[in-house]
């Protein structure tokens, strides 16, 4: 089993192209659209139903509330034009409790990252509304504390961190799916054979190729959140070393689904195809791409067959969420029974390929 560790490391320090290019794409999109986001989003807003006057003081504070969205007031002849020509691709109205969305492109970027912010500041202000009347009448009475459940000061959402986990995951599915194809090729000139009737027994041989894939994988997703880190400053909320664990299941979800593809298929261009399938339909399910709180509600429930998803929730979770243990194990037990489910049917599909 060393040795054949050994040889399959060699050879991918020998031709290690695949990875460094996958390794710059990754860093290329996840740079290109993460940096974009240090930038003020510019929303524009309009008023709906509210005086004048409590519309200007809403706006205020809705700009006193972030400093990532710069909100522009819309009259009425402005929001007509901008209607008609559509020069923005999404206006938002305001209400005294609550604001809509007139996107003109979907997905509307402005959106997905203004929309995070509104729900955030129209709950805010809600609660604090009804609760400081309570608490007033009260507050000669009983000593009380006051709380938000589920609300803190960390955002709920950032888009440099979904732009950045989700390119990730998303271009290490083709290394790792590739990586895997080299059985493909081993198979087809006959030298698959030959190293099973070596004095090797099938699980190391196996065991070997697959971890040498796994490790592949590991080193492209850590090296490129690594340069995120520590190059660009991209934001990980304390969770940076955590990441190296918690992306694990992911890749081990993802090699068993590369291994099944593999072993449905006859040659590369067949693999090419199926790969390139599951990698955009897993992303964009899943959530790298662009948000899943702006999906509707039948994409959302398709979200839960992409591993990407739970590989995002992972990720999210030792950064941005600060998860509890235990909100740990649904993801990483659906991440494992991917794994060992597609690992057994990929290895079972070869071996009775290989007989006949």
């Amino acid at each position: 089993m060393r040795g054949i560790l050994w040889q399959l490391t060699l050879l991918t320090v020998r031709n290690p192209w695949t990875l460094l290019a996958m390794l710059f794409v990754t860093i290329l999109f996840a740079t290109v659209t993460g940096l974009e986001e240090t930038e003020r989003t510019s929303a524009f807003v309009y008023n709906e139903s509210m005086e004048e006057a409590f519309f200007q003081s809403k706006v205020e504070q809705l700009q006193s509330f972030t400093d990532e969205v710069s909100f522009e007031i819309l009259s009425q002849e402005e929001r007509e034009i901008v209607r008609t020509r559509q020069t923005v691709d999404a206006i938002f109205g305001l209400y005294e409790d609550d604001y809509i969305v007139e996107p003109f492109t979907t997905p509307s970027m402005t959106e997905m990252s203004v929309a995070p912010v509104l729900d955030q500041f129209y709950i805010m202000t809600s609660l604090t509304g009804e609760t400081v009347e309570k608490m007033e009448a009260l507050d000669s009475v009983f000593e009380v504390e006051t709380s938000y459940i589920g609300i803190d000061n960390s955002e709920p959402f950032n888009n440099t961190v979904k732009n950045m986990f989700g390119w990730a995951l998303f271009f290490v599915i083709y290394t790792i799916a590739f990586s895997v194809s080299d059985i493909l090729q081993l198979r087809s000139r006959r030298i698959w054979d030959r190293i099973i009737l070596s004095p090797s027994s099938k699980w190391s041989i196996y065991s070997s190729y697959l971890l040498v894939v796994f490790l592949i994988g590991y080193v492209q997703v850590m090296t490129a959140l690594t340069i995120f880190h520590y190059l660009f400053d991209f934001p990980f909320y304390g969770g940076y070393w955590l990441t190296y664990i918690a992306v694990i299941p992911y890749l081990f979800a993802v090699m068993a689904v590369g291994i099944f593809l593999s072993s449905l298929i006859t040659n590369l261009t067949q693999l090419s195809g199926l790969v390139m399938l599951f990698a955009m339909g897993s992303g964009m399910l899943g959530g790298a791409f662009w948000p899943l709180h702006v999906t509707g509600d039948f994409m959302y429930a398709l979200s839960y067959l992409s591993p990407v998803r739970y590989g995002m929730e992972l990720l999210y979770g030792v950064t941005l969420y600060d998860w509890s243990f235990d909100e740990f194990l649904l993801p990483v037990s659906i991440l494992v029974f991917i794994g060992c489910t597609f690992t057994a049917l990929g290895i079972h599909f070869m071996e009775r390929r290989g007989d006949t």
